[in-house]
């Protein structure tokens, strides 16, 4: 029942009397009801006043629990609330010593419009008062808190997203499903698909900063990637950083987790975590060494689709690095094109997306290799690019000023080995490569003062091959 009605029925109490209408009263029965009449009007109106004050007091209590909602606007709902309550009516005895006849107050009463009525409207106006600050607190609720309003974005969604394949990476072991990873297509892409946004926004030659760890090539071998990881530190990308030197892919039997954990520690640490580019990130060599058929066997259907989301990735991967400007990286070696003063800024200006071509600077610093037999540059037995001898190497460094070149590319017995008097350096970091070879793989440990060191990952010759078909 609501307050209009609950008036009207108050007032409507004396016509219950129905015997009065048709009979003629007398002066003391007149008299007598008129001071009836004028008591049950004094207790409606100290009744109307008693639930004003009611109402009042508990839109007082609304109104401070709105104001506690830090994200309300509890200000705004006060003020109208406050400008919709009028002033409780005042009681006139003057104006209850004249009321009129039973018969005649309930016509009126009943006729009269509910704005004539000043109970009726203070408890209409009550009633909307009262209703707005529910609202105003069903909308304050509605309103997100400090607490919810800093919700991951989707940037941090992305990031738990990654979290959670680097968990399910880090715990997979060799002798349990041949220690692959469950994942959908789906997932591997979203994680493709954020790594070539960062290698977009990265340059061709980066400029980074020691202390680093360098690493050379891992070629599937995903648990010989997790012992470098146990060795050198994990990745944090700040105390323990690290750059990448290529061929993550091939060869090995579990290229998909290696690229995809190397992806997600690049996405996670984008400012500690490097990766370049080597000759078998490159569609025409993968598809031939591996990685193609492993995608194929592992995603069925979507495998092709997966390696070309791939190949596209990698075809925006840097190709080289300077380590304060002292320290030169690559995956191969070093190219005429580049033994003029400035002419660094070639390898900077390198265009992306681009597959490896068959000559050219870029070509050159994929796979070019050193040569102890020779001075100068020589043809190259693998049929692409050049060889060079220790005079051009010190010419290079003179020219740039650079300390030390550091590369991979090629299978070295102790994972690492100097060439032109300690002025370049071979990382392999793959021990018992392809399980034919017993060599051991290292990691080159730059420290602030750009002083270096190695940690050798060492072979085990009791292992087994371990391709599956």
């Amino acid at each position: 029942m609501t307050d209009d009605s609950a008036a009207v029925e108050s007032n409507g109490g004396p016509q219950s009397n129905d015997g009065l209408s048709s009979e003629v009263a007398t002066s003391s029965a007149a008299q007598s009801n008129a001071d009836a009449n004028h008591k049950a009007s004094t207790t409606q109106e100290n009744a109307g006043n008693s639930h004003n004050n009611n109402d009042d007091e508990e839109n007082s209590l609304s109104m401070d629990g709105v104001q506690y909602h830090p994200e309300s606007n509890g200000h705004s709902a006060v003020e109208s609330t406050n400008a919709m309550s009028p002033e409780p009516p005042a009681t006139s005895a003057s104006s209850s010593s004249s009321a009129p006849p039973p018969q005649a107050q309930a016509q009126a009463q009943a006729q009269a419009p509910e704005q004539n009525n000043p109970h009726s409207n203070n408890n209409n106006n009550n009633k909307h008062a009262h209703d707005d600050v529910k609202q105003e607190e069903v909308t304050s609720q509605a309103v997100p808190s400090k607490a919810q309003a800093s919700q991951p974005p989707q940037e941090t969604q992305q990031s738990a997203e990654v979290d959670k394949v680097i968990e399910s990476l880090l715990s997979l072991r060799r002798n349990v499903n041949r220690g692959c990873l469950n994942i959908s297509c789906e997932s591997v892409e979203k994680v493709c698909l954020q790594t070539r946004q960062i290698f977009m926004s990265e340059a061709a030659l980066l400029e980074i900063d020691a202390p680093m760890n360098i690493v050379g090539d891992i070629h599937g071998q995903y648990f010989d990637l997790l012992r470098a990881f146990e060795l050198a530190g994990a990745p944090d990308g700040v105390n323990t950083r690290y750059i990448f030197l290529g061929d993550y892919v091939d060869r090995g039997s579990h290229s998909l987790e290696v690229i995809l954990l190397l992806f997600c520690y690049k996405i996670k640490y984008r400012n500690g975590f490097y990766l370049l580019r080597g000759n078998h990130e490159c569609g025409t060599i993968n598809r031939i060494y591996g990685f193609f058929d492993e995608c194929k066997r592992r995603f069925s259907s979507d495998g092709i689709r997966l390696w070309k989301t791939f190949t596209d990735v990698f075809n925006y991967l840097p190709v080289a690095a300077i380590i304060d400007e002292k320290i030169f990286c690559m995956h191969g070696g070093i190219s005429p094109q580049i033994m003029k003063r400035g002419s660094l800024q070639q390898i900077a200006n390198i265009k992306r997306p681009t597959d490896v071509p068959d000559r050219g600077l870029l070509c050159d610093l994929l796979w070019a290799d050193p040569d102890r037999f020779i001075d100068t540059w020589g043809p190259n037995d693998r049929g692409v690019s050049y060889t060079f001898g220790a005079a051009v190497l010190h010419q290079f460094l003179s020219i740039h000023e650079i300390d030390l070149i550091c590369r991979a590319h090629q299978v070295v017995e102790d994972g690492y080995e100097f060439f032109g008097a300690r002025t370049l350096v071979t990382l392999f970091s793959a021990p018992n490569y392809c399980n034919e070879f017993d060599n051991a793989g290292a990691i080159m440990k730059v420290d602030g003062s750009l002083l270096c060191s190695f940690s050798v990952i060492k072979p085990n010759s009791k292992r087994k091959t371990r391709f599956y078909k």
